[in-house]
């Protein structure tokens, strides 16, 4: 076959070269070496261009069962994590290998519809017709790139990491049949049916309430269904909004069948049965529902506070976070006021959003307003610390990070003429502040849904549009736009 001709041409090319510049001893035969060597390159290239010839003949199906038979280094009829660690590699340059099994262990399990733990050459297909999908590209297009990555690119793994992964590989394959139960089950339409059963209001969620109700037509006992559901969505709530979307009310159900010591697949269509047919709770447990369900908010509120003042301590102690505060105190008065933050966070927000320089003042008086605990209008080191932990929760940003970054924005030079504005409109921007906590209290935005009905005035003077905004004459009134 022509193609394995082209291949092996490829290889003997490539080592050959290799060996004979680690063998030139002297400036002589480098020479003769480097034009050994350039004679080998043209032959590597002419054996390249063969190949791509050759691969413009084959159909779809022969490129699959190359690519596959290529991936399956272990010649076992299927490809495992390890073996599929060397193959994203080769396609993604600078990828640590340490990234790439994480990568390989969520793309076999997502597509190991048999919980065999790797990739049949069907599964495999599958995955392609996925990513042909998520790029937009032809599945005759997608085989010649992964095809001309494995033959043509120079990354991939080490010999070393080759190793590793042999050495890892039971664990990894444990790993992906764990998380591959769960991918099943997430497709699986019991499942769906099921969380459609339980969300009875139809929102998409399923709040303690309905998780309680659809537990109890489960097992037909409301006290333990109360606690399950209690335990659960403290435990499985991960962006702790106090309602279960599909994806964590699966692995939800999956526990519930763990403690059960039953298999998803074996009592799908039990549990569906039962939650159809199964009588709803009475009044009275309803009633007692009701005590529990305000026992959990309580519950979920100090579980809330004790994590965020727990994270708020290790910012706290994270020396930078002092440094950064440091930083941006100006007059160092040990306080940030709204100027000091005004700076500060527009740097950030020139570096990673399209806000508006207006959008910004805004958002530094709406975080006073909610972060400024004891209304001086200004924020100490607690609550600085606070509005990072908060921001680095909802970005799913790692804090210790974010904070290094904002140090060194913190120490860039930002615009001046901003810098100018922030600092004219300071005065009036904390008496805004002011007003507002005076009315409203801290930890009040004025434009959340309880305020949404205050009158004109307070919430009118807190929009920077009606502020005077300073143009390129710093001093000179304008219009409401910034120059």
């Amino acid at each position: 076959m022509k193609l394995n001709h082209a291949i092996h041409a490829i290889d003997a090319a490539n080592r050959i070269s290799k060996k004979k510049k680690s063998e030139a001893k002297t400036v002589s035969n480098y020479v003769k070496v480097a034009k050994s060597s350039l004679k080998l390159s043209i032959m590597n290239f002419k054996a390249q261009l063969a190949l791509l010839d050759e691969l413009a003949t084959m159909s779809d199906e022969e490129k699959l069962e190359i690519t596959f038979a290529l991936l399956d280094t272990d010649q076992t009829g299927a490809i495992d994590a390890s073996e599929l660690t060397n193959f994203i590699r080769k396609m993604n340059a600078g990828m640590k290998y340490s990234d790439t099994i994480n990568w390989a262990i969520e793309y076999v399990a997502a597509n190991d519809d048999d919980l065999s733990g790797d990739l049949s050459q069907d599964e495999f297909k599958r995955y392609l017709d996925l990513v042909c999908k998520e790029v937009g590209s032809s599945y005759h297009e997608m085989n010649e790139l992964i095809l001309m990555n494995i033959f043509y690119s120079k990354n991939g793994n080490t010999a070393e990491e080759e190793e590793l992964g042999k050495i890892l590989s039971k664990q990894i394959k444990a790993k992906v049949i764990e998380k591959a139960g769960f991918y099943v089950a997430y497709k699986d339409k019991r499942m769906a049916s099921l969380f459609a059963r339980f969300d009875t209001n139809k929102s998409g969620y399923v709040s303690y309430q309905e998780a309680a109700i659809g537990l109890y037509k489960l097992i037909g006992d409301m006290k333990e269904s109360a606690l399950d559901a209690f335990d659960m969505l403290l435990m499985y709530d991960a962006n702790e909004d106090r309602l279960m979307n599909y994806e964590e009310f699966t692995r939800v159900i999956l526990h519930v069948c763990a403690l059960k010591n039953k298999k998803w697949l074996k009592i799908a269509d039990a549990l569906v049965y039962a939650i159809i047919t199964n009588p709803d709770p009475t009044d009275d447990q309803l009633a007692k529902l009701a005590v529990a369900e305000e026992y959990y908010h309580k519950a979920a509120e100090i579980q809330e506070k004790y994590k965020k003042d727990a994270a708020v301590l290790n910012a706290l102690n994270y020396q930078k976070l002092q440094k950064l505060y440091d930083i941006l105190d100006k007059n160092d008065d040990g306080m940030l006021s709204f100027a000091e933050l005004a700076v500060g966070l527009r740097k950030y927000q020139r570096a990673v959003s399209t806000d508006t320089f207006l959008e910004s003042i805004q958002e530094a008086k709406f975080m006073l307003i909610e972060f400024d605990t004891d209304e001086n209008q200004k924020l100490d080191r607690k609550e600085f610390a606070l509005v990072l932990v908060e921001y680095a929760a909802d970005a799913k940003l790692d804090l210790h990070k974010l904070i290094d970054f904002l140090a060194v924005l913190a120490l860039s030079d930002g615009d001046f003429l901003e810098e100018a504005y922030i600092q004219a409109i300071s005065k009036k921007a904390t008496s805004d502040v002011a007003k507002f906590q005076s009315k409203y209290g801290s930890s009040s935005s004025p434009d959340s849904s309880e305020n949404s009905v205050v009158e004109t005035g307070v919430v009118d003077d807190m929009l920077v549009d009606n502020t005077p905004v300073y143009g390129k004459n710093v001093g000179t009134k304008e219009t409401a736009i910034l120059w």
